[in-house]
């Protein structure tokens, strides 16, 4: 596909970079206007996703590093190549999450609020990421090579991370879409009132739903359990937590 947008001079950019990037500025961009709406002082709340994601992203490298840990310690070179694309979401969910939430402790930020704020731009940094493996060959789909199979309608002539183009189920496109859906299911239901964090973790439990339904589809390697991937069970795992917390912030509200 374009696994590079652009070379200016010694400057090399690349696509899945450019659009991380610009996802995670709008991202942060929504929450500093969420806290303008909300009378906060927006440079405090950015101050806690600033933070958020730059711990998510060492943490969602690390994570990939680690489970691609066969690959890496033999090319241990390769492992802060972020250009190359190379995200662990469950990573750097977690990693982001509590920092976020230690950040709002230590500064006295509303967690709930700001991580509700944060929601949106966690959905369309997904929705980029995707969209940069789109165009650079990381988290593809597997290979569809029989005309007749059912599923061969929903492949496209994509690459490989290592450039080898074969018709393949569109997972990154699928993912990205996905991930869209959830953010303008999230803008839909901005007037709508919900406990304090209830809109994050819709947020999370939906993309971690979506993206294990969409592994099912994948090409890449990921270490086996049993008949699924180890991303797919980590997102059924992230989804029941995000149900749980969801159904605990309701209970608790009502009880109140």
């Amino acid at each position: 596909m374009y696994p590079i947008l652009a070379r200016l001079g010694p400057f090399t950019f690349f696509s899945y970079t450019v659009l991380l990037d610009l996802g995670i500025v709008a991202g942060l961009a929504w929450l500093a206007w969420s806290a303008q709406r909300q009378a906060a002082e927006a440079g405090r709340w950015l101050n806690a996703g600033l933070a958020a994601v730059a711990v998510g992203l060492v943490g969602a490298r690390t994570g990939y590093v680690l489970v691609n840990w066969a690959y890496f310690r033999d090319h241990l070179g390769e492992a802060l190549r972020l250009w190359q694309g190379g995200l662990s979401w469950h990573g750097g969910l977690l990693t982001g999450a509590v920092t976020l939430a230690i950040w709002a402790h230590w500064r006295g930020l509303p967690l709930g609020k700001v991580a509700d704020a944060a929601a949106p731009g966690l959905a369309l940094g997904v929705a980029a990421g995707w969209t940069g493996c789109l165009l650079g060959g990381c988290g593809y789909g597997r290979e569809v090579f029989d005309p007749a199979s059912p599923w061969r309608q929903f492949t496209a002539e994509l690459p490989d991370i290592y450039g080898v183009v074969a018709p393949r189920l569109v997972s990154q496109a699928l993912a990205a879409g996905w991930a869209l859906a959830v953010l303008a299911l999230l803008l839909a239901l901005r007037r709508v009132p919900l406990p304090g964090g209830g809109r994050f973790l819709l947020a999370v439990g939906l993309i971690s739903l979506g993206l294990f339904a969409v592994g099912f589809s994948r090409g890449d390697a990921s270490p086996p359990v049993g008949a699924w991937r180890l991303d797919q069970v980590s997102d059924l795992g992230i989804a029941l937590a995000a149900l749980v917390g969801l159904m605990a912030i309701f209970l608790h509200r009502r009880d109140a």
